[in-house]
């Protein structure tokens, strides 16, 4: 998978729960295709390693998490946004419910190391609160889940780490997660 393929996998799950849920769908897209943003070459490994470098460095610098500079990127470093009859804003321009999709979709909710709760308390973007995310910040971070787990399984099929044998004695795949036999008051 690549970076980007990974994204539209991602709004196109997070748009199918949007709409599922009657959440704003165009809401939870922005948020999918920006969930990434900050990503470093060679995905988490590069994130550890850029991580465990600036500690070594200076500890002050705050490490590096590709959540916060996700946002780094949205809020500062692309293009200022223009618009005519109006102040130069930094920044792509997104409204604060985007940028949290772009934050709050780590996989750890309370004090991990790369938890929100940990994130947000060290971030320097101090108009974004620690609570849980919106309903289509959390249908963002479903669908990321979804998405890598699959890619996941996929991986380790093709690599024969993983055999189809595998999977149907996992528990996950004993029974579907709504039951679509046809039950007796329905004939």
């Amino acid at each position: 998978r690549r970076r980007l393929s990974h994204c539209i996998e991602v709004m196109q799950l997070g748009s199918t729960i949007a709409v599922s849920f009657g959440l704003d769908r165009d809401l939870t897209e922005a948020g999918a295709l920006a969930h990434d943003l900050g990503h470093t070459p060679f995905g988490h490994a590069g994130e550890h390693s850029l991580n465990q470098t600036l500690n070594e460095i200076d500890t002050n610098i705050g490490g590096f998490n590709h959540y916060e500079h996700g946002l780094d990127v949205v809020s500062w470093l692309e293009d200022i946004y223009r618009s005519p009859g109006a102040e130069e804003i930094y920044g792509l321009n997104l409204t604060p419910e985007t940028k949290e999709c772009i934050l709050k979709h780590t996989y750890h909710r309370e004090n991990e190391e790369i938890g929100q709760n940990t994130l947000i308390r060290n971030s320097k973007h101090k108009d974004i609160d620690s609570r849980s995310c919106h309903l289509e910040g959390q249908a963002v971070r479903a669908a990321d889940k979804i998405s890598y787990l699959i890619s996941d399984l996929e991986d380790g099929i093709r690599m024969g780490v993983i055999e189809i044998d595998d999977l149907r004695s996992c528990r996950f795949f004993d029974r579907p997660p709504i039951d679509l036999s046809i039950a007796q008051k329905e004939t």
